[in-house]
């Protein structure tokens, strides 16, 4: 996994002795209806440029005006979710 940064799990499975093949249909599954490349750049190992902006204008509204989240405006942010 640590050579094919692309790779993000595995599982052992065996079609022949039925073991985990219904594991390796989920997990495909939720590759397909979750995908990880939108949010997270896998080359430079950080938050694509989308998703920084998507959370900055959701947590807009619970920031201090320095650009960071305080304690306050997470705890803010939970009672009102």
């Amino acid at each position: 996994l640590r050579r094919f940064k692309f790779v993000r799990q595995c599982a052992k499975c065996s079609a022949r002795e039925l073991r985990n093949v219904d594991e390796v249909f989920l997990k495909a599954q939720q590759s397909v209806l979750y995908p990880i490349c939108p949010l997270y750049d896998l080359n430079a190992g950080s938050l694509s440029p989308a998703c920084e902006r998507a959370f900055a204008r959701i947590f807009r509204a619970y920031m201090d005006g320095d650009g960071l989240l305080s304690d306050a405006g997470l705890s803010a942010f939970q009672r009102d979710v």
